[in-house]
């Protein structure tokens, strides 16, 4: 604010105003007013000599983070244009995988469904005859009270029986036997190889089934499954193939 505003903006009256123009007048307040203004101008210079050398101060600066950042977004783009590249790899690599396992598990589809078409059809034989047996165990509960002799007090007690056990043990049983069955639709066995294996179920089923008063399938003196008779492994074995013999 310069001398002359302030004393605008004090509204002094007339012969006040005039008292001070004259104060003001005198040489020793202009020397003194002089050397304000020329401190102050000289102030003022500098901060235009300043701002005018300030984007000489900043320019190196400038250039140097103008290329580190131009550097930046040229690594940020290789680096978004591989992530690109992987992931289009990764979706190539996930359809070559896919296209692999339905290969595979077509190929294996096509081998078992040609090795079940052949299987020893008295697979097919053994397995109905256990299903039947399988249906009649189920059926075959059986719960009975049993009471306790006498103690010495002349007391008894009532305690409830089943055949819950030896049905359980006939049906794990007869599971084991479906999935053996199911491994030599599978395999490559001999009429022999087949006729031990289903020979063997035979042994371990008859026991097991016994208490429900069934007959576990067997095999007769030409190999085929039968429920009538129950040969030993000796005989069919023999039966089936002897050394020697002529292939029909």
């Amino acid at each position: 604010m310069t001398i002359r505003n302030l004393v605008e903006s004090l509204k002094l009256t007339g012969k006040a105003k005039d008292e001070l123009g004259r104060v003001l007048a005198l040489p020793e307040v202009q020397g003194i007013l002089g050397r304000e203004e020329a401190s102050l101008v000289a102030k003022r210079a500098e901060l235009v000599e300043r701002l005018e050398n300030t984007p000489g101060q900043f320019s190196k600066r400038k250039q140097e983070t103008t290329r580190a950042l131009s550097a930046a977004m040229s690594a940020c783009d290789k680096a978004e244009q591989a992530l690109r590249d992987a992931k289009n790899q990764i979706d190539h690599a996930r359809a070559n995988a896919r296209a692999t396992e339905f290969a595979e598990a077509s190929q294996a589809g096509e081998i078992k469904a040609e090795l079940f078409a052949g299987r020893d059809p008295r697979l097919v034989d053994y397995l109905t005859a256990i299903t039947n047996i399988e249906g009649s165990v189920r059926v075959a509960l059986t719960v009975w009270p049993e009471v306790s002799p006498r103690d010495m007090w002349g007391h008894k007690e009532t305690v409830v029986r089943s055949n819950v056990n030896e049905m359980n043990a006939a049906l794990d049983l007869i599971r084991e036997v479906r999935l053996d069955i199911d491994r030599m639709s599978y395999e490559a066995l001999t009429r022999e190889q087949v006729s031990k294996r289903l020979m063997h179920w035979t042994e371990a089923l008859q026991p097991a089934l016994k208490p429900f008063s069934l007959i576990a399938p067997s095999l007769d003196e030409a190999g085929e499954v039968t429920t009538s008779r129950r040969p030993t492994i000796a005989e069919v074995v023999g039966t089936v193939r002897k050394p020697g013999d002529i292939a029909a």
